[in-house]
C-alpha cells in the first residue's frame, strides 16, 4: 500500500443555525456532488501512474 494526495471537489447543501451573538452552526449536511479532481503518490510525487479503480459492487457516483 501506499498513501496519495488526494484533491477532492463537493458542492453540498447545509442548514445553518445562526444565534443572536452570530455563531454559527452547521445542523445538517447533505452532499450533492462529489468528485476527485487529482490524485498523487505521496512517495515520488507522480500523478501520471495513478490509476482509479472502482471497489467491487460500487455504483457509479458512490463515495
Amino acid at each position: 500500500m501506499t498513501r496519495f494526495d488526494v484533491v477532492p471537489e463537493s458542492t453540498t447543501h447545509e442548514f445553518w443555525h445562526l444565534d443572536l451573538a452570530g455563531g454559527a452552526t452547521i445542523e445538517d449536511t447533505e452532499v450533492v456532488r462529489e468528485r476527485v479532481m487529482s490524485v498523487a503518490c505521496r512517495w515520488c510525487g507522480r500523478n501520471d501512474t495513478v490509476e482509479m479503480v472502482l471497489r467491487p459492487g460500487a455504483v457509479v457516483g458512490d463515495r
